[in-house]
Formats: structure tokens, C-alpha cells, sequence
């Protein structure tokens, strides 16, 4: 059997660490892809908890419940009233707004956000009138603005 030179290897320590090079780049982006993953699920847990505390909040509670019926039937609110039911719908815009800002990072998984759009738009453009979201307009970044506004038909 014919002894290998310091040459050959060289060669074979060589092949060996490109293969070990390979493989470990092959497990960080395994990594990286189950790690995003995660963090796209944990967001979308985070979503799934705003939206069922809205959801827990008008359930138990009589007069936010009595509240939110008289305004989708188009009910006159007092002052009170409407700023009591203005908070409420804000707290859905600013989830939405999360959600959003979360989904542009990468956050919320391409798939699952049209989902999420659109059960935020059709809660935005049915429970909170046009011209409230005009006033309220200024309190959110102007990407998300933009894309509640084309929501509403554009402004």
C-alpha cells in the first residue's frame, strides 16, 4: 500500500473541511428557517390573543356589548358614548397596525397574512366610520395609513 505524500493530504484535509463547511452552512439555514418559523407563529399567537381579548372584553362586558350593538345598527351614541366605542374600534386599528408593521419584517408569514388583513379590514371599515379614521389617520405610520386608506376606497 503506497504511503500518501504531505500533498495528498493536504488535498484530503482540505475536501474534508469544505464538507464540513458545507454542512454546518446547510444547519445555520436549517436554523435560520426554523427559527423564523418560530418567531412567525409566536407572532401570530400574540394576534390571535389581541383579537380574543377585544372578543372577551364585548362578550363579558354588558355595557361595551350594548355599546358596540347600537353603533353597528346605527344607533345615535351620545359623547360619551361615542368615545367609549372610538376607543374600542382604536384598539383593533392599533393590533391591525401591529400586525402589519410585524408582517413587513417578515414577521407573519406571507400565507397567513392576507387572512389577517382582510379580518382586520372588514372590522375597521364596518365598526369605524370614514370620517373618525380621517381624524384618527394621523396617529399611525403613513405605510399602514395608505393601506387602511385604500381599505376604505382610498382618501
Amino acid at each position: 500500500m503506497r504511503r500518501l505524500s504531505l500533498s495528498e493530504w493536504a488535498s484530503v484535509g482540505e475536501m474534508v473541511g469544505t464538507a464540513a463547511v458545507i454542512i454546518s452552512l446547510l444547519f445555520v439555514a436549517y436554523s435560520i428557517n426554523r427559527n423564523t418559523k418560530e418567531l412567525q407563529a409566536a407572532n401570530e399567537n400574540f394576534l390571535y390573543q389581541i383579537q380574543e381579548a377585544r372578543r372577551s372584553d364585548e362578550a363579558t362586558n354588558p355595557q361595551l356589548s350594548e355599546l358596540v350593538v347600537k353603533a353597528k345598527n346605527g344607533g345615535a351614541l351620545t359623547p360619551g358614548e361615542q368615545r367609549q366605542y372610538f376607543s374600542h374600534v382604536i384598539r383593533g386599528l392599533n393590533a391591525w397596525e401591529l400586525a402589519f408593521i410585524r408582517y413587513q419584517a417578515g414577521l407573519i408569514s406571507p400565507t397567513e397574512w392576507p387572512t389577517w388583513d382582510r379580518m382586520y379590514a372588514d372590522q375597521a371599515v364596518s365598526d369605524f366610520p370614514r370620517e373618525w379614521w380621517t381624524q384618527a389617520r394621523l396617529w399611525y405610520t403613513e405605510d399602514f395609513a395608505r393601506h387602511v386608506d385604500a381599505k376604505y376606497g382610498g382618501q
